[in-house]
């Protein structure tokens, strides 16, 4: 049985939004413009690629998610990837980290895979006071100030694609404001 809030329910959810709001494409174009300026020259993987929209801008992009789908090249846990050492010169990330329950142990692996000189590009909601309000009011995801950051998993064991984890603010509580507390592997 399904949860009620896994990734995979969301989607097609989410999907129908994709469909009918052309300002929400238009943002997303605009999102993918900007990485392809910014990527370094080789082999891409774009993690938690959802519609898989990033072929259409970026070439020799891998496409990955937890589940798969139309556009999806690959299903991936981004704790366990199943990429050798040293694959990637990019690794793309659009709105998927404030969904890693664990962001230190998915860094490890992304790192893993990530070639020496390659690049992380993350694209994540910012969380001052003004879009901590409106995130509250108009998004169903909580912003999560409340929720304490685990960075590292404490077991090896197989994750469950379905768990569903949610905190807006924790790009801008682990990059910004570092508040993350340590707890051992």
């Amino acid at each position: 049985m399904e949860k009620k809030n896994s990734h995979f329910s969301l989607y097609s959810k989410n999907e129908k939004i994709w469909i009918e709001k052309k300002i929400l494409r238009s943002i997303y174009k605009t999102y993918y413009l900007k990485i392809k300026k910014n990527i370094v020259k080789g082999k891409s993987l774009e993690v938690g690629s959802g519609f898989g929209e990033i072929k259409k801008y970026i070439d020799n992009c891998i496409t990955s998610d937890q589940f798969s789908g139309t556009n999806i090249d690959q299903v991936e846990n981004v704790y366990e990837m199943t990429f050798n050492d040293n694959t990637f010169d990019n690794i793309i990330m659009i709105d998927v980290f404030h969904h890693l329950k664990y962001p230190g142990s998915a860094l490890n692996e992304l790192t893993r895979v990530l070639k020496k000189k390659g690049r992380i590009i993350m694209i994540e909601p910012a969380m001052g006071l003004i879009p901590r309000i409106i995130y509250s009011l108009f998004h169903h995801e909580p912003n999560g100030f409340n929720f304490e950051i685990q960075l590292f998993r404490k077991s090896n064991s197989i994750l469950d694609s379905n768990e569903y984890f949610a905190a807006q603010s924790l790009p801008w509580r682990f990059f910004v404001l570092k508040q993350f507390k340590i707890i051992e592997k």
